[in-house]
């Protein structure tokens, strides 16, 4: 993964040698997500946007 700090293009390493038995949940990554959203876009599975915009605020402490 890449992203950009102060100007600077910086990129990411994977995580190496986790523990399944530690615990340790690993925040979901992008690339995850939109591969889940498509996954369940091509199985029918769609939010509306109340559902949605609900997910974001709760995510987000939006009002």
């Amino acid at each position: 993964m890449l992203y950009y700090e102060q100007g600077e293009l910086i990129v990411m390493k994977p995580i190496k040698n986790t523990d399944p038995d530690n615990n340790v949940s690993l925040p979901e990554t992008i690339e995850d997500k939109l591969n889940k959203a498509e996954k369940d876009y091509e199985e029918g599975r769609t939010h509306t946007e109340e559902e949605t915009w609900r997910l974001f605020s709760k995510k987000y402490g939006f009002d």
